[in-house]
């Protein structure tokens, strides 16, 4: 398979590993070849059953520039589904952001939701979207 870096990836992992982390419950990342070739061959074939390229399922960094570095993981689902995840990761320390929280008779809803690229569990504000039509 070709399309992502794997002597960089594996050196990134060396370098931050902390990027790496499977907190309990969360979606276990791969890093031992025999498992990483596994992943790929279960996502390859799913991609190829959708009619799309299985060299998509290639692991490694798929892109990594002054801006960002993405990366695509084998990952094991709660479950042991088997599959690859892809995923931008700062070149440094921790991202932040800013959000707006709304509250309704002195009340705020939140959610528990696990995010991949961050590998921990965060609690959100929940969001929607509307599909075209």
């Amino acid at each position: 398979m070709t399309g992502a870096d794997k002597v960089r990836y594996r050196s990134l992992a060396a370098a931050r590993p902390g990027l790496f982390v499977t907190p309990p419950g969360g979606i276990r990342i791969l890093l031992d070849p025999r498992d990483i070739a596994a992943a790929e061959a279960a996502q390859s074939a799913r991609l190829a059953a959708a009619g799309h390229d299985p060299a998509g399922a290639c692991v490694g960094v798929t892109h990594d520039d002054a801006y960002l570095t993405m990366l695509r993981d084998a990952v094991e689902f709660p479950g042991g589904k088997l599959g690859t995840y892809n995923r931008i990761v700062p070149d440094s320390g921790d991202p932040a952001g800013v959000a707006i929280l709304a509250r309704h008779d002195g009340e705020f809803a939140l959610i528990r939701h696990f995010r991949h690229p961050l590998r921990d569990w965060s609690i959100e504000i929940p969001r929607g979207a509307i599909d075209p039509g």
